[in-house]
């Protein structure tokens, strides 16, 4: 008897929980075996032929993908959202309007002269979503 109750001591008891799911639109972060990393992905959107923008980081630690993760959400976040409307001459208007402020009359005239012909051709064209 003395024996089975050595045994029972011994043995480990593994109590299994439930680990916490990460929210929508936050990624994912899993464990890559073959290379002994963790992986997180996370989706940014969808291209024009409706693929979906994927990006993925890699780390030793699952603690350090997280943060990866976090700054790249927070980048995807602070970049450029466009309407689906957006042309180019709506996006060479925008510019004009940001990058040639403050110059001379002459310069912009000269920039909008410059850029009159390819907004006559192509200007009427949608942009498609920026890739981040």
């Amino acid at each position: 008897m003395k024996a089975s109750k050595e045994s029972q001591s011994r043995r480990t008891v593994r109590h299994i929980t439930a680990t916490a799911r990460r929210g929508h639109g936050e990624g994912s972060v899993y464990r890559d075996t073959a290379n002994g990393t963790w992986v997180g992905a996370i989706s940014l959107g969808w291209r024009p032929d409706g693929s979906r923008i994927r990006r993925k980081v890699t780390g030793r630690t699952k603690t350090e993908v997280r943060e990866k993760l976090k700054s790249l959400q927070a980048e995807a976040d602070a970049g450029l959202k466009t309407s689906a409307s957006y042309t180019v001459a709506k996006a060479v208007d925008d510019w004009a309007a940001e990058a040639l402020d403050g110059l001379a009359e002459k310069t912009v005239r000269s920039h909008a002269d410059l850029l009159r012909p390819v907004t006559i051709l192509i200007g009427n064209i949608t942009t498609p979503r920026p890739r981040c």
